[in-house]
């Protein structure tokens, strides 16, 4: 059941970064953490009884070797899991284990093929001092795991890197990680993220960036996540999450400003056959740049400046009768929802944007611009988004929902919209 990239002969160090939740599926699970030196990290996951006692008897156990050219960094997949089941985990500093030094809780996720009721909490924009971490009256991670989220979506500018430099990219993602009520959540709660402009290297950036292969290594390092591109590019994957099939697309390593290039062929590709072969009744298109051209002046990453790919992506979903397809953005540093209508896509359903920013303070006054399509607009701090899929299908909930919500710090909704699955079909 372990995957591990054990295999030479180290002694047991402890940790220098709590454990952190990668990756969960209704049967896999991946844990992340940073060594305190090179050497063996000793694992124990078990399953837990519903009053949340462990069933030690259901134990695996593994180690993994931390070494200096991943910066310390391990991760430790564990497969055969019971889809919807508690499981605890522990981290031991001896090989004996009996000296665990940290450790977490997890759900796997529901089997995607029976009815449940999932939530994806999605933030961009962590402008705070990464030192520190955000402020206690802005402390959205503590906001954000009161949800009790089944995944975290980080899609952009999580943190602001503003560099390429291999050690700046791996400091900064050690600052971002550790802080605070950002540590407790990230234990129990399966991450996945894309990057955006601060993370990739700099602000509205394009691939054209000199050292974009050091913010690659340094990501794969920091996220356990079962997709990075295509192996050697990119970092863009995909997970299902109960009724959502969730695309975290690249839109910074391929792109090219001058050519109005964005996502590159390989991607195209990936994300094309995904979409066809997708049976899950959503399927959420995240990127950290806007789909829609409402922006600051003389801003241009945004998906409407790269029209032509834009227009690609439309037609393709009309002609492949693609049902289901919730667009997601952050960058700009307000919440926003725009419902797009056919007359303007081509595609038979409206598409609805949603538009997550930011968790850190810094409200942008000039990205509120209108647009025709523009639902509701909100310049709020340490803001961001809940959307729960829900496909029990009974008497009184006929078909499945997609439930949107935006909040503030504070937990309450600023705004709400609920899409059922028919609405998004081609008429």
């Amino acid at each position: 059941m372990w995957e591990s990239r054990a295999g030479l002969a180290w002694e047991p160090v402890g940790l220098d970064l709590t454990p952190m939740l990668g990756e969960v599926t209704h049967e896999r699970a991946s844990v992340w953490a940073r060594a305190a030196g090179e050497g063996e990290v000793y694992f124990s996951v078990y399953e837990m009884t519903a009053e949340g006692e462990p069933v030690y008897g259901m134990k695996v156990e593994g180690k993994v070797v931390a070494g200096a050219a991943n910066d310390l960094c391990v991760r430790i997949d564990v497969r055969g899991l019971e889809p919807a089941t508690e499981y605890g985990y522990e981290i031991f500093a001896d090989a004996a284990r009996t000296q665990p030094v940290d450790g977490g809780f997890f759900f796997t996720l529901p089997d995607p093929a029976k009815p449940s009721v999932v939530r994806m909490a999605i933030g961009s924009c962590a402008n705070y001092d990464l030192k520190k971490g955000p402020p206690p009256e802005g402390d959205v991670w503590s906001a954000i795991g009161a949800e009790e989220p089944t995944v975290l979506a980080l899609i952009g500018d999580t943190p602001y890197i503003d560099s390429t430099e291999l050690k700046v990219q791996r400091e900064k993602y050690r600052m971002f990680f550790e802080p605070g009520s950002m540590r407790g959540l990230r234990r129990n709660v399966a991450l996945m993220a894309v990057w955006d402009d601060h993370d990739f290297g700099k602000n509205d950036t394009d691939g054209r960036l000199k050292g974009k292969e050091n913010a690659r290594q340094a990501f794969i390092e920091y996220h356990a996540q079962s997709e990075y591109g295509d192996g050697a590019e990119g970092i863009y994957s995909r997970q299902r999450v109960g009724g959502m099939d969730v695309f975290a697309i690249d839109a910074r390593w391929f792109s090219n400003r001058d050519e109005k290039k964005l996502l590159g062929e390989k991607q195209w590709q990936w994300l094309e056959k995904g979409l066809k072969e997708s049976d899950a009744p959503f399927k959420v298109l995240m990127t950290g740049m806007i789909w829609n051209e409402a922006v600051r002046p003389l801003k241009t990453d945004y998906w409407a400046f790269y029209a032509q790919e834009r227009k690609r992506l439309f037609a393709f979903i009309q002609k492949e009768d693609i049902h289901g397809v919730v667009l997601v953005g952050g960058d700009i540093h307000r919440s926003r929802h725009l419902k797009h209508p056919s007359s303007a896509t081509g595609v038979g359903y409206p598409l609805h944007e949603i538009i997550t920013s930011p968790l850190g303070p810094n409200v942008h006054a000039n990205a509120k611009v209108d647009h025709p399509a523009l639902m509701w607009d909100a310049g709020e701090p340490f803001a961001f988004c809940v959307i729960e899929a829900d496909t029990n299908v009974h008497e009184s909930h006929p078909e499945p929902t997609l439930r949107v919500m935006w909040k503030n710090v504070k937990g309450t909704v600023m705004n709400e919209v609920m899409m059922k699955e028919s609405e998004l079909r081609s008429r």
